[in-house]
């Protein structure tokens, strides 16, 4: 039996809390001792069974705090993650925060010295300025002798890794995300109920976005692009419903009352489960310029969502423009706005198609059965020719 202890989170909710938490309720499951230490809110107490995953959340394990004051809380944070490994005796380590290189190498090299064995999950590459004093090279040599595997989502983390932090090849393990089984294409029937749920109108064009609202995400090019759209096909009038909560959803509001669109723009705030968006949705756009592998696209494909993201390594391997969705230089308003237009003009049988092509490629390629076990086996779990558990309830609550 192995003892496995999570160590990270991040302190808004997204992809990293739900495959974490998968991969840990499927352990569990498996019959090892799993538990949760974090410095983040805790949004894992609907998405893991606490009975059998525990968690605990530690301040001054928060990597933000640390970032901040790094000769103040680093001390704090060393007596609590002393006091933490002194607690859970026998456990290895999972690494599992938001950004590459975003764990301190305080962390590693105390685990390394309690003499567990270290592994660290890897979603999302740096978007701001690496914040820590140590150079990347060097924090690449502190992983390199303290873990002993480094699993990253998509092959250009691994490339990162390997160019920016000089980390050896054969520490890391590409593990690409996966979908719940739960995410299907809608019937009509279902999506007409949605769109009576929402209040909107089934003979609209709805496109959509869901996801954190933070600057990185690039929502107000979102609702530029929509801007102009609308104004080429106001009479078959397109809507914009944005799903989500984040730090500038205020200031959306604001640029699409601005540009007096925002009876038109819909912000129905965090859906604990995101199928009661996909369902209405006719169009579903991701305007981020860079992504691990984003799970929120995974998921809108799955549910037969014709889609539109910006050509980058995780997406490439996800859609095949013009078949199973479209890539096009999202960079600036003006060319997203023209995606919108010539999807929209392509017709509900064009989207259709499109749509079931993407559910068939999340189906085929990306299933969780496949994809989670990949997960287990670099952290070394192995099945003994067991089934992978079947995953645990999805919603997962918002704490803003």
């Amino acid at each position: 039996m192995r003892r496995l202890l999570f160590v990270g989170g991040s302190p808004e909710p997204g992809g990293l809390q739900i495959h974490t938490a998968d991969v840990m309720q499927a352990i569990a499951a498996l019959g090892h001792c799993v538990a949760m230490v974090s410095g983040e809110r805790d949004y894992f107490a609907k998405i893991t069974p606490r009975d059998r995953v525990p968690f605990e959340r530690i301040r001054h394990l928060s990597v933000g705090r640390f970032i901040k004051q790094p000769v103040l809380n680093g001390l704090m944070r060393t007596v609590a993650l002393i006091s933490v490994l002194s607690r859970y005796k026998g456990y290895d380590v999972v690494l599992c925060s938001g950004r590459f290189g975003e764990t301190p190498c305080l962390d590693m090299l105390l685990a390394k010295v309690f003499g567990r064995t270290i592994y660290a999950i890897e979603h999302a590459p740096w978007v701001a300025g690496w914040p820590f004093l140590v150079s990347k090279s060097r924090y690449g040599r502190v992983m390199d002798r303290c873990l002993h595997r480094i699993i990253t989502v998509s092959g250009e983390l691994a490339e990162i890794a390997a160019s920016d932090f000089q980390i050896s090849p054969d520490r890391m393990r590409i593990c690409r995300n996966w979908v719940d089984p739960i995410f299907r294409p809608a019937g009509s029937e279902r999506k007409r109920e949605a769109r009576r749920r929402f209040g909107l109108p089934q003979d609209a064009t709805i496109i959509g976005h869901l996801g954190r609202l933070g600057p990185e995400k690039r929502v107000d090019v979102l609702i530029d692009a929509f801007r102009q759209h609308r104004a080429r096909r106001e009479a078959s009038n397109p809507v914009l419903v944005i799903a989500g909560e984040g730090a500038t959803r205020a200031g959306l509001e604001a640029q699409a009352a601005s540009a007096s669109i925002d009876r038109h723009v819909r912000f129905v705030g965090w859906q604990s489960d995101p199928r009661d968006v996909f369902d209405l949705l006719d169009i579903f756009v991701l305007p981020s310029l860079v992504e691990g592998f984003p799970l929120a696209l995974m998921e809108a494909m799955a549910s037969g969502l014709a889609c539109i993201a910006h050509p980058m390594s995780s997406t490439g391997e996800l859609i095949d423009s013009g078949r199973n969705g479209m890539l096009a230089d999202l960079s600036a308003a003006q060319s997203l706005a023209e995606q919108l237009t010539a999807l929209q003009d392509a017709g509900r049988d064009h989207r259709a198609v499109m749509g079931q092509a993407a559910a068939e490629t999340i189906t085929k390629h990306f299933s969780r059965d496949v994809r989670l076990k990949a997960v287990l086996d670099a952290l070394d779990i192995d099945l003994n020719g067991a089934a992978v558990p079947a995953p645990y309830q999805r919603n997962m609550d918002y704490r803003g």
